[in-house]
């Protein structure tokens, strides 16, 4: 999991990748700087569907479970405390 950001949008992008787990890159922003009018239109073809968020915004990461069973539970929320979307990466789902 990477964790990117001064975007100016947020976005979840997985990188699937032959017989290995995928790579995931989380950016999230902006909160306090202004939105990127143009990052609707970039071309990314690993985003996940739904994540594209381009207001103000910010995200809650939360790990939970067992030690081999863990889950990342991903949350991004507008600048009024609404949920935008919302995403669970499976351990199981790296190996």
């Amino acid at each position: 999991m990477f964790f990117s950001g001064d975007r100016h949008h947020t976005e979840l992008s997985k990188k699937s990748r032959h017989r290995d787990y995928p790579i995931y890159d989380l950016t999230i922003s902006p909160l306090t700087a202004g939105p990127n009018p143009r990052a609707a239109t970039e071309r990314n073809l690993n985003r996940e569907d739904g994540t594209f968020y381009g207001d103000r915004n910010f995200a809650i990461l939360k790990v939970s479970g067992p030690r081999k069973e863990r889950v990342l539970k991903i949350t991004v929320y507008n600048i009024a405390g609404e949920e935008v979307w919302s995403r669970e990466i499976l351990a199981k789902d790296l190996r």
